[in-house]
């Protein structure tokens, strides 16, 4: 009876605008993806990108070093990325897209798992990942509060 009584009062709290909130949430982290994907021909809009997160958001990426035994974290700041992966991304053709998402939500915090395939130049695949992203809404907007991603 207890998770009966959970389960309707979670669903009081989310059904009146899920559908909607789910859409705004995934039109968010699906532009993450689009802002970073180019070509070296193509102009970047950083602000652009720099608008989807909050001003203290984290970006933490989980790699293994060469000749390391376990895997390591690795944090950045929403301008340290931009200063430092946003080279990178404009010297080279690098597309990122969606392949799945499942999202979670709760009044005003999300949750999105999202599968990922990125392509080079010539369409060549390059990896397939996890990004995992924590929104919260502030003034009627998703913002992103952390991104965590890694390659499989």
């Amino acid at each position: 009876m207890n998770k009966l009584l959970t389960l309707c009062f979670f669903l009081l709290l989310t059904w009146p605008s899920m559908g909607q909130t789910e859409d705004e949430i995934i039109s968010v982290v699906d532009s993450t993806l689009s802002l970073i994907s180019g070509t070296p021909e193509d102009t970047y809009d950083w602000d652009a990108f720099r608008s989807l997160f909050t001003d203290d958001a984290e970006l933490a990426t989980i790699h293994l070093p060469p000749n390391a035994e376990s895997p390591q974290l690795f944090r950045l700041t929403i301008g340290d990325f931009i200063e430092r992966m946003g080279r990178v991304y404009e010297s080279r053709t690098f597309i990122e897209k969606s392949i799945a998402h499942e999202v979670h939500m709760v009044k005003n915090i999300a949750q999105v798992w999202q599968t990922y395939v990125t392509y080079g130049e010539n369409g060549e695949e390059l990896s397939r990942g996890v990004n995992a992203y924590h929104l919260m809404k502030i003034d009627g907007n998703w913002k992103i509060s952390s991104l965590m991603w890694e390659d499989l």
